[in-house]
């Protein structure tokens, strides 16, 4: 059951239900570390997929998704965009700019958020509120717990050193940016995301009227959550990062401190409160702000928030 308590100061109350039958897992086989792929294939988001999938190989001075201006030679994991490294101005609540962020290092994550079949796929279970929607169609009512576990799950298919360890603690290195596996991104690494170089209220501009063009909301949602990747992209090729479904970031809430930051991320152990961010199907175009930073224990579920993985980028 959900909390208000835990939304942190974000109005409105999602606590709606759907129901339904599954629908069918397309895609490959399924894969696990117990259920490996037959020669000739590799495991990716808990699917078969073949060697020879086609991957992208960024050009020098490549600007357009899913390179971004990362680093010539960067091959960008099928399913995910570069985000190249650079500075942003980060804000909070209705303030002016409030800290300038640098983030040292490319980084990759997902296009989309997480579906419930590529949840159903890894994990073996559908927690969503929402199964009547499809396999195509945001997982949620996972907690921040559950978040870390598909991640290292996901890690462990592809023979990667997980990220996350007892609790939610940091596994695979000092910090979340020195990491092998995928892991959830950063809060700042989320929001430089989202504005893929805007410094604008949402990613499309300061009209909240625009919003319906961009995300799936209170005022066009019809209560339920809907297939990822329907509406218009961000600049960097990203779908839903505004509505939909809010998703969980790495860091632990604290308020921001002024003046300049290099690749900060929250507190290692999973303690008080974690960050969600994007808005989702049930909240107001204010849900979908960049500077809007909810947050939960890390036990907590409801039916708008699920997940987006990312991952440390190689140059």
């Amino acid at each position: 059951a959900r909390d208000a308590g835990d939304l942190g100061g974000l109005g409105g109350d999602g606590g709606l239900g759907g129901d339904g039958g599954d629908g069918g897992d397309g895609g490959g086989p399924a894969c696990s570390p117990a259920q490996p792929c037959e020669a000739g294939f590799g495991c990716m988001g808990g699917r078969c997929v073949p060697d020879d999938s086609p991957v992208d190989v960024c050009a020098a001075g490549d600007l357009s998704a899913p390179c971004n201006g990362c680093p010539a030679g960067t091959e960008v994991l099928p399913g995910f965009v570069c985000a190249p490294a650079g500075t942003f101005a980060q804000v909070e609540g209705g303030m002016a700019k409030l800290r300038q962020v640098t983030l040292t290092g490319p980084f990759f994550i997902q296009v989309n958020e997480v579906t419930q079949g590529e949840w159903r796929a890894l994990m073996g279970d559908n927690p969503a509120a929402f199964p009547a929607c499809g396999d195509t169609c945001p997982v949620e009512n996972v907690s921040w717990d559950d978040a870390v576990a598909y991640a290292n799950a996901r890690s462990a298919t592809e023979g990667l050193a997980p990220c996350y360890g007892v609790d939610g603690a940091l596994a695979g290195g000092a910090t979340p940016y020195d990491c092998e596996g995928y892991r959830l991104p950063t809060e700042a690494e989320w929001e430089y995301a989202y504005r893929a170089g805007t410094q604008t209220a949402f990613y499309w501009s300061n009209a909240e009227a625009s919003a319906g063009d961009y995300a799936w909301y209170r005022d066009n949602s019809d209560d339920t959550t809907h297939p990822v990747g329907a509406k218009v992209p961000n600049g960097w090729g990203l779908y839903d990062m505004a509505g939909n479904v809010f998703e969980w970031v790495h860091d632990s809430y604290a308020d921001y401190r002024a003046g300049t930051a290099t690749d900060p991320w929250g507190p290692a152990q999973a303690t008080g409160y974690r960050v969600f961010r994007g808005g989702s199907w049930f909240h107001t175009a204010g849900s979908l702000r960049a500077a809007n930073r909810p947050r939960g224990s890390p036990a907590f579920r409801f039916n708008g928030l699920g997940v987006r993985l990312a991952r440390s980028g190689i140059p």
